[in-house]
């Protein structure tokens, strides 16, 4: 893929992002064992990864990437990404590491996940860089504070255009001026959208204005009643998924608003039949998730709550529909001071009883219920 064709081979190859990369070597150059661990941040698809890539590489390290939401929990974190962490290099070179996703990590006492990082962090003789998306949610409080932040921010318009233009000419993509643009602007910041959007034109004879209407707007944090009329619309499964990309909030929240929503879109009971039955297969990952920490079902559960419900119409509709708000999350809201008191009760409960909260809500609170 064009992605991985082009990533940056040197540090001066980075698209974007000086300041953020002076900040990067700055850290990297005086780094030694006790010194606070990097912490990048910033949207999808402005180049996390393949900066630190290509830091290990230029400096001769060895380069791990792991991903924090694939090990959550301290169990985890310690017997796997901390292990890793301890051993040396097979070929005695540094090892530079970088852990995707912090702000997947679980906060909770039962867990632990954050604090068991923060002791990893503070002890690894290898420099450690942390990524996160959103990293100013109030259980990475503690992790921030241990370290160093720099902040990747979008690229402009000019800076994916000038690299749009670079690829093209390579690959011999014909494609007009205008159309270049135009798709440097629907990427929102985002380098690899754009570079994804010209390949999947790139078999047309000469790319025009009028061929991007096939590619979904980015309308960064768009409302979620405009992102769901787009998603129920799509003509394809890609176009579905990326309706719901740029929205704020978390799957498992848009399953329940594509689950409150489908009978106001779809009338025929064969199409509202089929909605639902793609929507429980990705309750069932969901489930699977659930049960078992992997986080690698997530694609499937989102591709089937977008792409396999937008695909279950006949026809296309251009009604208006009014979305309703879901009626499980308004409860949740209500409930949520009541149900924050049940978990002080809990904790205090399973701190006397010398186990976790969610054995005592399993397996005592039953019981006591009965008195």
């Amino acid at each position: 893929m064009l992605t991985e064709k082009y990533k940056p081979e040197k540090l001066e190859d980075v698209v974007g992002h000086k300041e953020a990369m002076d900040e990067i070597l700055k850290w990297f150059d005086f780094w030694k064992p006790g010194n606070k661990p990097l912490l990048l941040y910033g949207p999808v698809g402005i180049g996390k990864t393949s900066i630190i890539q290509t830091l290990a590489s230029e400096k001769n390290f060895d380069f791990i990437e792991m991903n924090a939401s694939n090990y959550r929990s301290a169990k985890q974190i310690r017997e796997v990404i901390g292990l890793s962490v301890s051993q040396q290099s097979l070929f005695k070179r540094g090892k530079l590491f970088m852990i995707d996703e912090v702000d997947a990590l679980s906060g909770n006492a039962d867990r632990g996940g954050v604090s068991e990082m923060i002791k990893l962090v503070k002890e690894t003789k290898f420099p450690i860089i942390l990524a996160a998306n959103k990293p100013w949610e109030s259980k990475l409080t503690s992790l921030r504070k241990c370290c160093t932040l720099v902040e990747l921010k979008k690229l402009s318009v000019n800076d994916i255009e000038k690299h749009l233009k670079k690829i093209a000419e390579k690959e011999r993509i014909d494609i007009d001026k205008e159309a270049l643009r135009e798709i440097a602007e629907l990427a929102g910041g985002d380098l690899r959208a754009a570079i994804t959007d010209l390949e999947s034109l790139r078999y047309k004879e000469r790319i025009t204005v009028d061929d991007l209407d096939v590619l979904s707007t980015r309308e960064k944090e768009q409302s979620v009643y405009d992102a769901l009329s787009k998603m129920f619309r799509a003509d394809t499964v890609l176009n579905a998924r990326r309706a719901l990309d740029n929205v704020e909030k978390r799957p498992e929240e848009l399953f329940w608003w594509i689950e409150t929503n489908i009978q106001s879109e779809y009338k025929k009971p064969e199409e509202i039949v089929a909605a639902f039955d793609a929507l429980s297969a990705a309750d069932v990952f969901q489930a699977r998730i659930r049960a078992t920490n992997k986080w690698r079902f997530l694609v499937y559960m989102i591709d089937l709550m977008t792409g396999g419900v937008a695909m279950a119409k006949r026809k296309k509709r251009f009604n208006f529909v009014r979305y309703q708000y879901p009626t499980l999350i308004a409860t949740m809201g209500r409930t949520k001071k009541a149900r924050n008191e049940q978990e002080e009760h809990l904790a205090e409960l399973a701190k006397q009883l010398h186990c976790s909260t969610r054995k005592v809500r399993t397996e005592f609170l039953p019981y006591l219920n009965l008195f």
